[in-house]
């Protein structure tokens, strides 16, 4: 019963820009870790802004206090808060399980730590905007994370000049859209509690003035032994992000539990040597 009244619920039109930061943040069903044996559940509602979560009195398994899922619009929603709540306790008590302080903990940032879609979204629009002196319309959609790739499909009559004005802009708009970033809060407890007792190690393909505003802005920046930006190369070769990283500290790829929402970074990884029961997909 639970199962069929988790499926036939959606999100209603205002939020559906939302739905993904909500699905992302609290879907816990099992991905490339088979030592996670969770039941799948397929959240598909709103279950609250991550900025709605209060810490309670308390602690509950690795988490900083209890997390309350609020607002409560009906029957359904407590349902789905409760079993929410019980899943993620579940999940973060496996991890402790799994944990030790030989591990060092890899995290990608965008979708994974901070959910960045939409302000990287508003950034570009506004950016051609202002190029191309139109206001076109370039609906946003929450499954696909617009890049210079979607740029060139969305509008493919750019000059070179007019592209590289538009990234150049973008990078400087981005900062006011910082508001619209939202923290994936359960990643982010992991990240807290064992940047405490383990290495600590931000991974990622942005830019670095972009990586460090958005922790800054988030208060997440102290909490990494190490960052890894985006390394500029004179070729379209991309670099695989996490064999440099290893390469770099020396570390071994099987002592890696790495955090990491995309899949063709996933299979980076694999490529990397990290095992793909050390890969939890978010």
């Amino acid at each position: 019963m639970a199962g069929k009244l988790l499926r036939n619920i959606s999100p209603d039109k205002i939020e559906n820009r939302d739905a993904e930061y909500y699905k992302q943040a609290l879907d816990l069903s099992p991905g490339y870790s088979d030592w996670r044996n969770i039941e799948s559940m397929d959240i598909q509602c709103n279950i609250g802004d991550a900025s709605d979560l209060q810490s309670g009195g308390g602690t509950a398994g690795a988490l900083e206090g209890n997390k309350v899922f609020s607002p409560l619009r009906s029957e359904n929603d407590l349902l789905i808060n409760l079993l929410t709540m019980g899943k993620t306790i579940d999940f973060i008590r496996k991890l402790d399980q799994r944990i030790n302080s030989t591990n060092v903990l890899f995290f990608d940032m965008d979708g994974t730590l901070v959910n960045t879609n939409y302000a990287n979204y508003l950034s570009y629009k506004k950016a051609i905007q202002q190029v191309i002196q139109s206001n076109i319309d370039i609906p946003y959609n929450p499954s696909e994370r617009f890049n210079r790739e979607v740029l060139k499909k969305v509008i493919p009559n750019l000059t070179k000049a007019e592209y590289e004005k538009i990234i150049q802009l973008k990078n400087k708009i981005y900062i006011e859209h910082l508001p619209e970033t939202k923290v994936n809060d359960l990643v982010a407890d992991i990240l807290k509690k064992y940047s405490k007792t383990n290495k600590t190690i931000l991974v990622t393909n942005c830019r670095k003035e972009r990586v460090l505003i958005t922790l800054e802005y988030h208060k997440l920046i102290d909490n990494f032994s190490h960052k890894f930006y985006q390394l500029k190369t004179d070729n379209e070769n991309k670099v695989n992000k996490y064999e440099r990283t290893l390469l770099y500290l020396k570390i071994p790829p099987t002592s890696v539990l790495l955090f990491e929402n995309e899949k063709s970074e996933i299979n980076v990884a694999i490529l990397a040597g990290i095992p793909i029961q050390n890969i939890i997909s978010l």
